[in-house]
């Protein structure tokens, strides 16, 4: 959270069990005023707005009075918001402090140990910039975008997951045709991409007793 910039936090509630809870209640400020209201909504994930301000300390209080303290509040930094909803491109909004928009910054796309975007931006008299990275010309995976500012110093990390619909054909075959309780299985694996070209893959495998 930065100072004076309006965000978009997000939450995980989880119980002491591992599992996710549903709850709902409001951000209060130090002194006990509500800023903010937050609920769940899938698998105990949720996000709330907030704008932030300076040297102040905010708690989440869920309805049975449970209270959950917030990360603290910076009072310089980048704000990075992605929306990966066009096929096409992922559109990049980001605002910053004003101490750092007279500044360069960069942003720069990995996926699989590979760079596949880099790019340097200047807000010039503008609050906020945007922009668009197209996902045309990489793989399907989950891209990591990171924000370094002039210094190259990392401020941000957003994944993103594309999906160019390269789903690889995955077939398999049991050629055992007496299964014994503990005896050797034989599985014949065959995968291609959608066009029926082999494709070299690593794969793990777990079994289950469907009767469990």
């Amino acid at each position: 959270m930065v100072a004076d910039i309006v965000s978009k936090i997000s939450f995980k509630a989880i119980g002491s069990d591992g599992h996710p809870r549903d709850v709902k209640g409001k951000i209060v400020d130090s002194g006990g005023l509500p800023v903010a209201a937050f609920s769940t909504f899938d698998r105990g994930a949720g996000f709330f707005q907030l704008m932030p301000k300076k040297d102040e300390q905010y708690l989440a209080e869920l309805d049975d009075g449970t209270r959950f303290p917030l990360p603290e509040v910076l009072e310089n930094g980048y704000i990075v918001l992605v929306n990966n909803l066009n096929e096409k491109s992922i559109k990049i909004i980001v605002q910053a402090s004003e101490p750092l928009r007279n500044k360069p910054f960069y942003v720069v796309g990995n996926m699989r140990q590979r760079k596949y975007y880099q790019g340097k931006f200047e807000f010039g008299l503008n609050h906020t910039f945007t922009f668009e990275i197209p996902k045309t010309q990489m793989p399907s995976g989950v891209l990591t975008l990171t924000l370094f500012d002039s210094d190259k110093k990392p401020w941000c990390e957003r994944p993103v997951f594309v999906n160019n619909q390269e789903e690889l054909v995955i077939s398999t075959k049991v050629n055992s045709n007496h299964l014994v309780e503990r005896g050797r299985v034989t599985i014949d694996i065959n995968v291609t991409d959608p066009e029926g070209r082999p494709v070299t893959t690593n794969l793990s495998m777990a079994v289950t007793d469907a009767g469990q």
